[in-house]
């Protein structure tokens, strides 16, 4: 099928181990992804790293949800990635958020060091402006998001890469966006 062909095709792109991860298709661009990505992941806790625009209003919206803290990168004027630690999350976060690329601020996350031996929740990453335009590591993230119009289709259809591990009956018994 086509679909199957497709993502046979980004998974060989973006380097996706397949066995690992699924990839799913939804309409509404990264946007629908903030209200997702909590109600998805059965979340209560999240801490979000607030690098620029994108990452604030994925937080804002996340906090209708469940409860959000933030890690704000604006009092180092959004220059520098802090390590895991830094970010002080909670030992009971359901999941760390982080956005790759803040293109309203100018931040890039291109360096995945951050991630090395952090043993915690699944990382949720948006890659709209990052995926397929370099190498990711996509084995350090649970979910890893992306508005397709960036990098790989038209807009307004966003392809989401999950970890399987984070796909239970119970997750997928709820019925939700």
């Amino acid at each position: 099928s086509i679909l199957r062909s497709v993502n046979a095709n980004l998974c060989r792109f973006a380097d996706i181990p397949a066995e690992d991860f699924t990839v799913i298709w939804t309409q509404g661009g990264g946007h629908g992804q903030f209200a997702a990505v909590p109600l998805n992941l059965g979340a209560k806790k999240a801490t979000y790293l607030v690098s620029g625009a994108w990452s604030q209003r994925a937080a804002d919206e996340a906090g209708m949800y469940c409860n959000v803290q933030t890690h704000d990168l604006k009092d180092n004027g959004y220059r520098r990635i802090p390590s895991l630690r830094e970010w002080a999350p909670r030992a009971d976060d359901d999941y760390l958020y982080v956005c790759l690329n803040e293109t309203i601020q100018g931040l890039e996350i291109t360096d995945e060091s951050y991630l090395d031996g952090y043993e915690g929740p699944p990382v949720v990453a948006d890659a709209t402006s990052t995926l397929l335009s370099r190498p990711i590591d996509v084995s350090k993230y649970g979910v890893l998001y992306a508005a397709s119009h960036k990098n790989f289709s038209t807009a307004g259809i966003c392809y989401s890469i999950i970890r399987r591990d984070l796909i239970t009956a119970e997750t997928q018994q709820k019925v939700m966006p």
